[in-house]
C-alpha cells in the first residue's frame, strides 16, 4: 500500500485540517497521530531557544542585527490565550493572500536561480527594517509591545533597538506566503513575522496550493 503525504508546511498537525493548502480528501485525515512525530522533527530545526524555560537570554550566534552584529535576546513565550490568537490572525493572513500573476511568477523564479548563484533578493537593510515594522504594526506589536511567532508562541519584535525594543526580544524574520517559485514577493500582504527557528522549519514548503506549477 503507498501512502499520500501531503506538504503541511508549518501547520501544527492539529490545526490541519484548516490549512488551506490541504487536498480536500485529506482534510479528514485523523492528524492527531502525527503530533509527535513532527513535534520530533520540528525539533531538528529548532534553536534551543524555544526550549529553555521562558524569561531566560539566548546569545546564540543566529541573533543578529541587520548589520551582522551578535544579539543578546530575551525568550519569553506568550500566553495560550495570545499564541491561539496569532495563530488565527495567521490563517485569516494567509487566506486573503492575494495570488501573484503570471509576471510575479516569472520573476520569482529567475530570482529563485539568483539565489543560488548568491545574488541577494530580499531587499535592501531600509528595506527589510522597513517592511519588519509594517509586519509588527499589521500584527498588533504597536499596541502590546511584541508580536507572536504563530508556531512557537515566542515573542517578537521588530528591532533590536533597545528604545523600541526595551525587553529584548529577538526579531523576526520575513517568512513568505506565497515562496518565491509561487510569484511570491517580499510585499506585506504577502509576510508573516516568523521566528528564525519557525522559518527555517518552514523552509520553502508551501502554505496555498496556486502557482505550484
Amino acid at each position: 500500500m503507498t501512502a499520500k503525504v501531503e506538504v503541511i508546511a508549518w501547520w501544527l498537525p492539529e490545526d490541519l485540517k484548516d490549512n488551506p493548502a490541504l487536498r480536500d480528501e485529506l482534510k479528514d485525515t485523523p492528524w492527531r497521530a502525527l503530533v509527535a512525530s513532527a513535534s520530533l522533527h520540528l525539533h531538528e530545526f529548532y534553536n534551543k531557544c524555544h526550549d529553555e524555560e521562558t524569561g531566560h537570554f539566548c546569545t546564540d550566534p543566529h541573533h543578529k542585527d541587520i548589520q551582522g552584529n551578535p544579539q543578546k535576546v530575551r525568550i519569553e513565550k506568550a500566553s495560550p490565550e495570545e499564541h491561539k490568537a496569532a495563530k488565527a490572525k495567521a490563517k485569516a493572513w494567509i487566506r486573503i493572500a492575494p495570488v501573484p500573476d503570471a509576471a510575479d511568477v516569472k520573476r520569482g523564479r529567475d530570482a529563485v536561480i539568483k539565489a543560488k548563484r548568491g545574488e541577494s533578493h530580499g531587499g535592501s537593510p531600509e528595506q527589510i527594517a522597513q517592511q519588519r515594522q509594517n509586519l509588527f504594526e499589521e500584527f498588533g506589536g504597536t499596541k502590546k509591545g511584541y508580536v507572536v511567532d504563530a508556531q512557537s508562541g515566542i515573542k517578537m519584535h521588530w528591532t533590536y533597538d533597545l528604545q523600541e525594543n526595551p525587553n529584548q526580544y529577538p526579531v523576526f524574520t520575513r517568512g513568505r506566503i506565497f515562496t518565491a517559485h509561487q510569484g511570491g514577493r517580499y510585499i506585506l500582504v504577502n509576510l508573516l513575522p516568523e521566528s528564525f527557528p519557525s522559518n527555517r522549519a518552514r523552509g520553502s514548503r508551501t502554505v496555498r496550493r496556486e502557482n505550484l506549477t
